[in-house]
């Protein structure tokens, strides 16, 4: 950022607090308060985004866990790239040309306009996920041993187009290359580096034939377990790309009647796994987003729930039932699976059948 840059942001922060880009009141407390993250990035049942009022400060202590002044927090509200993009566009909408006084009707209208524009609402780059699925060309040797390993064939694999990012780098630099830096940025590949550096086996999320999310599965140095759980995850998400409602093989409702029996499993594998033994299997694209939204999809078929057999599990698929009735006023069973087996997948590795 230039000097000119610099003091246009310096005024910014000095004529627009956190507060009024929100479209709050003032606060008593000069401290801190907190309310519902305004981010759209993740649903709040409690209050999680904290704002400084006498630090012009704020921070997500959700899932956003970032944080910032009211330049970075315009940035994150309009999904631009960088802050000297929000300094421009903020200039542009609330300064008045060698003023430095806020347009205040001009703010006012753009506050309305465009308050919490969601997340769900964003472009998709499904042309960058698709692009990324070519370049990467399938699953690696490692990624198939593994798969093999939780019994899927490589027909299935194919099915549903996994793939593996051997090299994040070289994929890194394909993107960027072939579409941007910026475009890489908003793609949801980038957090402050590449998302998928040991979670290597990419699962896409497909609606409407297209690819609108990717999950990710730790695999690293052939371990499929997670070495440190206060860093690594099993499963990562792109970042502030559209999740909300959407499903893992939700295309294939599309082909089924009413009343149809359909098994909701706890994840993509299992849910591959179930597909691949002759039942039409769905899953939600990670438990923490089994949302109203993308329930309601199910609502229409015989839902039958089938999560992992742990404690977790069991009590997820308990929520889900109820979700499910809260919706139909109908019972959703969930599978009861012998104490032996983990997860769907595990089921029919062991030549079970439901």
């Amino acid at each position: 950022m230039n000097l000119e840059s610099k003091q246009t942001a310096d005024k910014i922060k000095r004529l627009i607090s956190i507060e009024s880009l929100l479209g709050l009141p003032p606060s008593k407390n000069q401290y801190s308060y907190q309310i519902h993250c305004p981010l759209g990035y993740h649903q709040d049942k409690t209050p999680s985004f904290t704002i400084y009022p006498g630090d012009g400060r704020w921070w997500c202590y959700g899932s956003c866990h970032t944080g910032g002044d009211v330049i970075n927090l315009y940035q994150e509200l309009y999904r631009l790239p960088d802050n000297t993009a929000a300094v421009k566009e903020m200039a542009d909408k609330y300064l008045i040309a060698d003023r430095g006084m806020v347009n205040l009707s001009e703010r006012l209208n753009q506050l309305q306009a465009a308050y919490l524009p969601p997340v769900e609402n964003r472009p998709v780059n499904h042309d960058i996920y698709h692009a990324l699925q070519g370049f990467c060309g399938g699953v690696d040797a490692e990624s198939r041993a593994y798969l093999h390993e939780r019994g899927l064939t490589d027909e299935t694999i194919a099915k549903f187009g996994i793939f593996s990012i051997s090299d994040y780098k070289k994929a890194k630099k394909f993107i960027i290359d072939t579409f941007g830096e910026e475009r890489y940025k908003e793609s949801g590949l980038y957090t402050n580096r590449f998302i998928f550096i040991k979670n290597k086996i990419i699962i896409p999320i497909i609606e409407e034939g297209k690819i609108v999310n990717l999950r990710g599965r730790y695999l690293w140095n052939g371990s499929p377990e997670v070495a440190n759980k206060n860093v690594d995850v099993k499963y990562k998400t792109l970042k502030r790309v559209p999740i909300k409602g959407k499903l893992f093989n939700g295309d294939m409702l599309d082909s089924l009647q009413f009343g149809d029996r359909v098994y909701l499993c706890e994840g993509e594998l299992d849910a591959m796994a179930a597909c691949q033994n002759g039942l039409k299997a769905v899953a939600f694209c990670g438990v923490s987003n089994g949302t109203k939204e993308a329930m309601e999809r199910l609502v229409d078929f015989d839902l039958v729930i089938a999560y992992d057999n742990d404690p977790a599990g069991k009590e997820s698929a308990q929520e889900a039932s109820k979700m499910f009735y809260r919706l139909t006023k109908r019972l959703a069973p969930t599978v009861e699976l012998p104490e032996n087996v983990k997860d769907v997948a595990d089921y029919y590795k062991l030549k079970n059948k439901f």
